[in-house]
């Protein structure tokens, strides 16, 4: 999953060029002037942002080349001359595709060349991670995100979803088709009429015949311009509609149709964009932030008297990473969970003391007690930027396990106070949180979801639902059928010691050992079979303080004083993976893919069935303060018709729907 290292070299007038493509990655003649003409004003950005300014809603961009990032540090920074006034629900997202994306350092040296877009180069530089492959999302200001696709860009813009959103404006910024024809080809310029509204326009740099064939047999409709400076001419396209794609058959037989989800239909009406969100953990909350990022409004039921009163509810979170020995889409996902729940959890320190970035140690065995980890494998797979080898030597007061393995040290890792990252997260005018709030069912009444109490009292209303609560699932007629392991897990909490204080990192052995808060650690956390064993267990808190004991060496002569236990609820789904998306009609889906269990390689044209406006973030296990993030993102997404920020394989993995289909295939249920 590592990116490769472009085989980059700097030239006398010190400008970077690929010795891979043997080819410029910008001009060397004014690159700012030619990227505004080629590209913003070659798509009439500034026109179009100012005639859509009056109506909220988000304008996407797509580039195939990010290169650099010059076009978009320049997009972003003519977006930021446009008067905020006109543009105050106005959103700008950027989709940007490299297969060889630039090593920070690199970037940091050649920046200094583009002084007059120094304040977006500084923004961009401090969340710019471009150490793996896979998506990744960036969430740069109030009105701006970027997706940066590291791969190749035909595979990757093969694997978006089709409910995606489609891309108002095209940059095609590659290396020449000279140098990389493989690039420039008729599969391309079909992938971009596909993934494009209609009305989107395209601009590039090239005005090769072959490129101008290719744009407009995928139906655009092109026109050859006057180039920038000594160029004499570029290209300009647009697409007049989607009917006019005809290049590529499109197969009656789709792969896994029944994952594919209905576009979102939500009205641009305020009183329509409100979601209701049952359930307020770290799932719940991380929902709801990504929703009022979007200018919803956002009513959150909770059954407790608190907040994060349920799996979230222990006093201190690890955030980890749960590592692989070969690249795989699951393998992906985990990471880009984990990277974007690190710049989640920064916005939220930048007001509060509530996550602290303070690494993490996994030794050896833990968290894959049943097959060891390949030291040589996981350092192949994953760059030392995200984990690294550490040894006894470099940890003295860490009691290794025997047999030498080294353990892993997470650099960007830490741990949140639970409490305090939920409420952070749901501290904003546009969340109204009802405590003490007991939803015992829901049903669809027009295109609003009415959720009710155990006296069929309504308790809201909303065209959008969203179950973040797992271990309430399946008491819920719609949800009951989807498979979910709920196992309590006891934390003990123990008075700090001054004189271990100085281990202020999380080490993670057969239990987390947490840093001091407010003068006392968390231990997490034991793992009862038994779901309906929901009280402290004297024997719990006894294996958890004999863990701390095996693992800290200085613990011996300082014995640890136990505070207090705490239990949490773990839901579990059977393959360890979130259940995210839309929430299947189960009824439906049996009955229209019924032939799989006669046939489990039958092949279906018709895609799923799901409840329009009914969403679910459940079933995060252990791990839920790394994957609630990013689902949040992504449910936000979905349900806004935003640009998604994961791809159609990676939905597929967390879709509900697998349950049943799984079902079907071995011919069970």
């Amino acid at each position: 999953m590592r990116n490769p290292a472009p085989d980059l070299e700097w030239d006398a007038e010190n400008l970077p060029r690929s010795k891979t493509f043997n080819d410029i990655y910008y001009s060397a003649d004014d690159a700012l002037a030619e990227s505004l003409y080629v590209f913003i004003e070659g798509n009439s950005l500034p026109k179009r942002w100012q005639q859509s300014a009056t109506s909220p809603g988000v304008f996407h961009i797509g580039e195939i080349g990010f290169g650099a990032g010059l076009n978009f540090l320049n997009t972003w920074h003519q977006w930021n001359r446009q008067p905020k006034a006109k543009r105050k629900r106005q959103q700008l997202h950027y989709l940007g595709f490299e297969q060889f994306p630039l090593p920070l350092s690199e970037l940091k040296r050649l920046y200094k060349n583009w002084p007059a877009l120094s304040d977006e180069c500084k923004l961009f530089l401090q969340c710019y991670q471009a150490e793996s492959r896979g998506w990744h999302r960036f969430n740069l200001a109030s009105d701006v995100s970027l997706d940066l696709v590291f791969g190749d860009a035909l595979e990757e813009l093969s694997s978006r979803s089709p409910s995606d959103a489609k891309i108002d404006a095209w940059f095609v910024d590659g290396f020449s088709p000279k140098q990389n024809p493989e690039l420039w080809s008729l599969r391309l310029f079909q992938l971009l009429a596909d993934n494009s509204r209609a009305g989107s326009t395209l601009a590039t740099y090239s005005a090769a015949g072959e490129v101008r064939r290719g744009l407009t047999a995928a139906g655009f409709a092109v026109t050859r311009v006057t180039g920038f400076g000594n160029k004499r001419h570029m290209l300009k396209a647009n697409l007049a509609t989607q009917a006019a794609i005809s290049v590529v058959e499109s197969t009656p037989q789709l792969p896994d149709p029944w994952f594919l989800i209905p576009n979102a239909t939500a009205s641009d009406s305020r009183d329509e964009k409100h979601a209701v969100i049952i359930g307020a953990g770290i799932a719940g909350a991380c929902c709801a932030q990504a929703l009022v990022k979007r200018h919803w409004r956002v009513t959150v039921l909770e059954r407790a008297q608190q907040i994060a009163a349920g799996a979230t509810g222990i006093p201190q979170l690890a955030l980890r990473l749960r590592l692989f020995q070969q690249a795989s889409q699951e393998a992906l996902f985990h990471l880009q969970a984990y990277l974007y729940a690190i710049q989640i959890y920064a916005e939220v320190s930048g007001s509060t003391t509530a996550w602290q970035q303070s690494g993490t140690l996994q030794l050896p065995g833990a968290l894959n007690k049943t097959r060891a980890l390949n030291p040589d494998r996981v350092t192949e797979l994953y760059a030392e930027a995200i984990v690294r080898l550490a040894s006894k030597a470099e940890f003295p007061d860490i009691a290794f396990p025997a047999g030498g393995d080294p353990g892993y040290w997470f650099p960007q890792g830490g741990w949140g106070d639970a409490g305090a990252v939920c409420e952070s997260l749901l501290s904003h005018s546009e969340i109204d949180l009802q405590l003490n709030t007991n939803v015992t069912r829901f049903a669809k009444d027009g295109k609003h979801w009415v959720v009710l109490d155990a006296n069929a009292k309504q308790i809201a209303s909303a065209p959008v639902l969203i179950i973040a609560t797992g271990d309430k699932l399946q008491t819920f007629e719609q949800t009951q059928a989807l498979p979910l392991q709920t196992n309590p897990g006891q934390s003990s909490i123990i008075e700090s010691d001054d004189s271990i204080d100085h281990i202020d990192f999380v080490v993670s052995g057969s239990r987390s050992i947490l840093p001091p808060l407010n003068n006392r650690r968390t231990l997490s956390a034991s793992y009862r079979q038994q779901s309906d064993l929901t009280e402290p267990r004297q024997e719990d808190d006894e294996a958890n303080l004999l863990a701390y004991r095996a693992t800290l060496l200085e613990s011996e002569k300082y014995p640890p004083r136990l505070a207090s236990s705490q239990v949490a609820i773990r839901a579990n789904a059977p393959d360890r993976l979130p259940l995210a998306g839309m929430a299947p009609d189960i009824p439906g889906m049996r009955h229209r893919f019924a032939g799989l269990a006669r046939n489990a390689q039958r092949k279906y044209s018709e895609p799923g069935c799901y409840h329009e406006g009914l969403y679910i973030s459940a079933g995060h296990g252990s791990t839920g303060f790394t994957s609630s993030p990013l689902v949040g993102e992504y449910l936000a997404s979905l349900i806004t018709g935003n640009c998604l920020p994961l791809n159609q394989q990676s939905m597929n993995l967390l879709n509900p729907a697998r349950f049943v289909i799984q079902d079907l295939k071995k011919q069970r249920g």
